[in-house]
């Protein structure tokens, strides 16, 4: 399906994030991808999303673990989900030189979500 952004925009009169939500790619709100499926960032049905492969990395260097520690991270590979239309990368978490999960991150969205996902926050 092809939308012709501009016109959506001049007859809704909304913002592109808005426009984006509307029709399902992005929810606003929550700050992930509308079609993810189980636990955020920490399973491959559902990536952080994130609006460039830049923006993953500066994702990355944001997070911290609960108790406000900065974590290691390496790209362990591409991946694909069958709910998901473009590629995911995977990052090995280390804290103190200790793995302790692996992120899901998807680097194709207009926006960079501005949540963390269960057992880290976002330093701001």
């Amino acid at each position: 399906m092809i939308i012709s952004i501009n016109k959506l925009n001049k007859k809704n009169n909304k913002k592109l994030s808005e426009l984006f939500s509307d029709i399902g790619i992005f929810s606003n709100k929550k700050s992930e991808i509308n079609q993810g499926i189980g636990e955020f960032g920490l399973e491959l049905t559902n990536p952080i999303p994130t609006s460039s492969i830049p923006e993953s990395y500066l994702y990355l260097t944001r997070l911290r673990t609960m108790d406000g520690s900065g974590i290691t991270f390496k790209r362990i590979g591409s991946m694909s989900a069958p709910n998901i239309n473009d590629p995911i990368d995977a990052y090995k978490i280390y804290s103190n030189g200790i793995e302790i999960t692996t992120i899901y991150i998807c680097g194709y969205y207009f926006k960079t979500s501005n949540k963390a996902p269960k057992g880290f926050k976002l330093k701001k």
